[in-house]
C-alpha cells in the first residue's frame, strides 16, 4: 500500500507569486513536486508516475 505524506513549506509571498507565474495549468502542489523531482541533487528516483526515495 502506498503511503501519503503531507509536507508544509513556508515561503515569502514573492516566492509564491513566482511559483504561480511559472506553474502554468498545474496546481502549486504538482509544480513543487515536479521541481523537487527534477532538482539536480534530488534524492528521489523517478520512474513513470512513481517516485521512490
Amino acid at each position: 500500500m502506498a503511503l501519503s505524506v503531507n509536507v508544509t513549506v513556508s515561503m515569502p509571498p514573492e516566492m509564491v507569486d513566482e511559483i504561480d507565474d511559472a506553474k502554468g495549468n498545474k496546481s502549486r502542489s504538482q509544480y513543487i513536486r515536479e521541481l523537487i523531482r527534477e532538482a539536480e541533487n534530488s534524492p528521489f528516483i523517478v520512474s513513470g508516475d512513481m517516485v521512490e526515495a
